[in-house]
């Protein structure tokens, strides 16, 4: 696992690899962090409460598998007492050779999370994730090779029976410390293309600047421009690998004044052009 050079919200890389352990709520997170890898999870016991900048806050059910893409900032906020978590993530760009179905990427690339059904099918989810994370820590390229296999076809299964997991949870009161936050991130993520300054985005939800700025610093650890920035860069790089528009129309759907902003903002936060991203990544046909 590696990071960038940004401390305040990383870029946090994995590649293909599983993990299992029992957590503690002293693992929850201060800081949002970011990835370029497509991640299954699965809670086995207890309760995770991850926060989404991009889509509000998810209590993770135990015993149903859900699907995320990391693009844009998230942290796990809330952990309950000796919760038990099996993690699996793979880089995008593996993913999209699949060819999936658009049920399932397309709302990944908005920056939801999909969750499974529980049940029969949940018990069933919980035992690959098992299997799949002690065959992962023996580093055998012939298990690694099974492991994708499997993980395709249960992807392929998943998209017949995948819903958009909610934005809120029925227990908010885990929520509260961060309801302001929350609102705030959900406007900027509503109006990610427009113009927005840190006046208009305190304006809408009934803030001043300053609480604002110092908010995003607080809670965040970096200002709202930057973080801004960020989750512009995440969308144009859905949009990089799921259509063949123009760098130049990608730049104004993503809410980028020029194209010659939109390549050093986005060489700024992906450590390469935005060509260089799409061919990197996308999936040859």
């Amino acid at each position: 696992m590696s990071k960038s050079s940004d401390s305040h919200c990383p870029l946090v890389r994995y590649g293909f690899q599983g993990f299992h352990g029992v957590l503690q709520p002293e693992a929850s997170m201060r800081e949002f962090v970011r990835s370029d890898e497509m991640a299954l999870h699965l809670v086995a016991r207890g309760r995770i409460r991850i926060l989404f900048a991009a889509g509000g806050a998810v209590t993770l059910p135990a015993g149903r598998l859900l699907v995320s893409w990391g693009a844009f900032p998230h942290r796990a906020e809330w952990l309950e007492r000796d919760t038990e978590l099996y993690w699996v993530t793979l880089p995008l760009g593996w993913v999209l050779e699949w060819g999936l179905p658009p049920p399932l990427i397309q709302p990944l690339f908005k920056g939801r999370i999909l969750i499974g059904p529980d049940g029969e099918e949940g018990h069933w989810d919980t035992e690959r994730m098992r299997l799949w994370t002690e065959d992962l820590r023996q580093a055998d390229d012939a298990l690694n090779q099974i492991v994708l296999l499997e993980v395709r076809s249960r992807l392929l299964r998943f998209a017949l029976t995948c819903e958009d997991a909610p934005s809120k949870s029925d227990d908010d009161s885990l929520f509260h410390g961060h309801a302001t936050l929350g609102r705030v991130l959900q406007f900027i993520a509503a109006n990610l293309t427009q113009p927005l300054q840190v006046q208009q985005i305190a304006s809408a939800t009934g803030l001043h600047p300053a609480y604002v700025s110092q908010l995003f610093k607080h809670e965040i650890g970096i200002g709202p421009s930057t973080y801004l920035a960020q989750c512009r860069v995440a969308h144009a790089q859905a949009l990089l690998l799921s259509t063949t528009r123009t760098i130049a129309d990608i730049a104004e759907r993503s809410g980028f004044g020029s194209t010659c902003q939109f390549h050093a903002v986005f060489r700024r936060h992906a450590t390469c052009t935005p060509a260089q991203y799409r061919a990197r990544h996308r999936p040859k046909r």
